[in-house]
C-alpha cells in the first residue's frame, strides 16, 4: 500500500512539473540566410539583441548562418539540415526564426526534420505572400515590405529630366523578388519603359555599365553585386563600387546601403525588422500562439538621405518629404568645437581671475610704497 501512494505521489510530482519544464524551455534558434559580418544581417541581429538580450536572462538565443550568397547547391543545403538536426534533434527550440526568404524556404522544406513541430518566427522577407508559409504552420513573422512605389515617385520628382532607371544586382532569389516588385510599382505609375535590368554582372562589369551612363539616368541597386569568383560584396561595397564609376544618382531602398553613396528614400531598416521579430517571438515564449499572431506589414520605414550625395547632385532638401532626416551633414561650429567650450571657458575664468588678484596685489604694493 505504502509502494503504492508512492508511486501516485511520485506520478503526481512529474505531471506537476511537466508544465514548468515547458513554459522554462527557452532555447531560440535564428536561422540567417547569410552569414556573419553582412551588414544587413548584423543589423537584424542588433534588433534581435535588443529585444530578446534582456527579455530574460533563462532565454538561450542561438544563431545559425546558412551562407547562401555562397553556397546554394541542394547539396550543401542537405549537408546544412544533416549538422543542425545533430546539433538540436535532441533539443527542441520554443521558437526558431528565418530570416531572409532562403532561410524560410529552407525551413519549409527541412523544419520538421530538424526542429521539430516549432513555432516560426520569420524576418526579412521580399515578395510577400501568404504562399510562401505554405506547410509551415504554426507561423508568423514580418514582412519586408519595401516601397517601391514611393521611393519611384520620389525620385521622378527629384530628377524631372528622369530618362532611364538602369537597375543592378546579382542575379539570385532576392533579386528576382524585388524586380518583381520594382516592375509593379513603376507600372502604376508609368515608368515602366524607363526600366533597364542588368542582372548578374560582376562588380567589375556593373561598374563599367555605370560609368557609361548619361545625365538624364538613374542607377538603382536591389541586391549587392559579385566578384569574378562568384562571392558576394558587402552591401556598403557594391555601393561604394558604383558610386565611385558613375556620374549619376544612385538610389537603393534599404538603409544598409546608405552612407555609401546612395542619395536615400524611404528605406527598410534590418534593425527594425529584427526587433519587431524579437516581440513577435517573445510573445510565443511568454504563451501566445503563433498561429494567433498576425503577420506584421509595417509599412512605416523613414526617409532618410545621405547629405553628400544630396549636394554632389544640387538636390533642394526642400523638395524632400516632410519628416525626413539628412545624414552626414559636415559638423557646425558647435559641434566642431562645443567639446572645447567648458575647458577653454574654465581657463579663460581661471587666467581672468589670476589677472585680477595681480592687478590688485600691484596696487596695494604701489599703496605701500607711497606710505613709507
Amino acid at each position: 500500500m505504502a509502494r503504492l501512494v508512492l508511486r501516485i505521489v511520485i506520478a503526481w510530482l512529474l505531471a506537476a512539473a511537466a508544465p514548468a519544464a515547458a513554459q522554462g524551455h527557452r532555447l531560440v534558434v535564428v536561422v540567417h540566410s547569410y552569414h556573419q559580418g553582412l551588414s544587413w544581417v548584423d543589423r537584424v541581429n542588433e534588433g534581435l539583441w535588443e529585444v530578446l538580450g534582456p527579455a530574460d536572462p533563462a532565454v538561450d538565443l542561438r544563431f545559425e548562418y546558412l551562407d547562401t550568397k555562397s553556397h546554394r547547391d541542394p547539396a550543401y543545403l542537405d549537408l546544412q539540415e544533416r549538422l543542425l538536426a545533430a546539433k538540436y534533434g535532441a533539443a527542441r527550440p520554443a521558437v526558431v526564426i528565418a530570416c531572409d526568404n532562403n532561410a524560410l524556404a529552407f525551413l519549409r522544406e527541412r523544419r520538421t526534420r530538424v526542429f521539430g513541430p516549432a513555432p516560426v518566427v520569420f524576418c526579412g522577407i521580399n515578395g510577400f505572400s501568404d504562399d510562401l508559409l505554405a506547410g509551415l504552420a504554426p507561423v508568423t513573422g514580418v514582412a519586408e515590405e519595401v516601397e517601391f512605389r514611393e521611393n519611384l515617385d520620389l525620385i521622378r520628382r527629384l530628377h524631372p529630366d528622369l530618362s532611364a532607371l538602369v537597375v543592378y544586382g546579382a542575379d539570385t532569389p532576392t533579386f528576382r523578388a524585388n524586380r518583381r516588385g520594382l516592375v509593379e510599382a513603376a507600372r502604376n505609375l508609368g515608368l515602366e519603359g524607363l526600366l533597364r535590368f542588368r542582372p548578374g554582372l560582376t562588380a567589375e562589369e556593373a561598374a563599367h555599365d555605370a560609368a557609361r551612363l548619361r545625365a538624364g539616368t538613374v542607377a538603382v541597386l536591389i541586391e549587392t553585386l559579385r566578384d569574378p569568383e562568384g562571392t558576394a560584396l558587402e552591401f556598403g561595397a557594391a555601393a561604394r563600387r558604383l558610386r565611385q564609376a558613375a556620374a549619376v544618382p544612385l538610389y537603393s531602398f534599404w538603409d544598409m546601403f546608405l552612407g555609401h553613396g546612395i542619395v536615400g528614400g524611404k528605406l527598410v531598416s534590418g534593425a527594425a525588422q529584427g526587433r519587431t521579430a524579437g516581440r513577435l517571438a517573445l510573445r510565443i515564449l511568454q504563451g501566445a500562439k503563433a498561429q494567433d499572431l498576425p503577420v506584421v506589414r509595417t509599412g512605416a520605414n523613414p526617409w532618410l538621405f545621405d547629405h553628400r550625395e544630396l549636394r554632389r547632385f544640387g538636390i533642394d532638401e526642400g523638395l524632400l518629404p516632410a519628416g525626413s532626416r539628412v545624414l552626414f551633414r559636415p559638423p557646425g561650429f558647435w559641434e566642431r568645437y562645443g567639446p572645447l567650450a567648458g575647458p577653454v571657458g574654465l581657463a579663460l575664468f581661471v587666467l581672468g581671475g589670476v589677472a585680477v588678484v595681480q592687478a590688485a596685489d600691484a596696487r596695494r604694493q604701489r599703496r605701500a610704497k607711497r606710505a613709507i
